[in-house]
């Protein structure tokens, strides 16, 4: 967790991370063990992630993962060469502005991480 106790390491995709929440939802697998300070909903997930590890998120046919490469790193043609149409998917409907809010949120985190102290 980050200094502020949020994840770094995603357990499920961002766009479904991102509506977890405790209070409403109560005490599931998730939250075992987790101190109440732990981040929830869009306060749930550090803005400099280590890992997503979601299988849903990592398939090549859902191209979750290649959008999540493109509005974090941009336009990369790496990309474009290892999944021909990713870009024909589209973005995951379920919670998109939550989810392109907590992305522009880790550029903006890196940003600031990249600069000289």
């Amino acid at each position: 967790r980050d200094e502020q106790e949020r994840e770094r390491v995603l357990l499920n995709a961002p766009q479904d991370q991102l509506l977890f929440n405790r209070t409403e939802q109560g005490e599931w697998w998730f939250w075992k063990g987790k101190p109440k300070t732990v981040g929830q909903m869009e306060n749930c997930c550090s803005h400099l992630p280590m890992a997503f590890h979601s299988s849903r998120f990592k398939s090549p046919a859902q191209g979750h993962y290649y959008w999540f490469e493109h509005y974090i790193y941009g336009n990369n043609e790496t990309t474009a060469k290892r999944f021909n149409n990713w870009r024909s998917m589209s973005m995951p409907a379920k919670n998109r502005n939550m989810t392109m809010r907590y992305f522009a949120q880790i550029r903006l985190a890196m940003g600031q991480a990249a600069e000289p102290n």
